[in-house]
């Protein structure tokens, strides 16, 4: 499977996907394409393109996703800790990923860890 992910897709995932051709926006010279544009030219080239949620395609794109040879996968971070801990969930929605299909992968929320104030003096 050809899979087109954004530049900002930590590493960890890119080596959990070695079965498949991966190719980054940047390598393809793509980076500064978004959206309905990015899935233009994504199609003629490619089975599945990863979005971030900040790359959102429109109501009506998603709406138009059935008539397309592209799959979309859309992943709600790209914490190198978070996705590097469960590829998994990513590799799956890619694996079952067919043309015209819309899917998100939501990670959990990491949770915070806060310093402690230092002891007043």
């Amino acid at each position: 499977m050809r899979i087109l992910l954004d530049h900002s897709v930590p590493a960890p995932l890119r080596n959990s996907l070695a079965h498949h051709e991966v190719r980054t926006k940047a390598q393809e010279g793509w980076d500064t394409l978004k959206n309905d544009d990015l899935l233009a030219v994504a199609e003629a080239a490619f089975d599945v393109c990863d979005l971030r949620p900040e790359h959102r395609l429109s109501a009506e794109s998603q709406q138009n996703l059935r008539g397309r040879q592209i799959a979309i996968v859309a992943i709600n971070t790209n914490a190198s800790p978070v996705i590097g801990n469960d590829p998994g969930m990513v590799v799956q929605a890619i694996d079952r990923a067919t043309p015209g299909n819309f899917q998100t992968v939501n990670y959990p929320k990491p949770t915070l860890r806060r310093r402690p104030y230092p002891p007043p003096s």
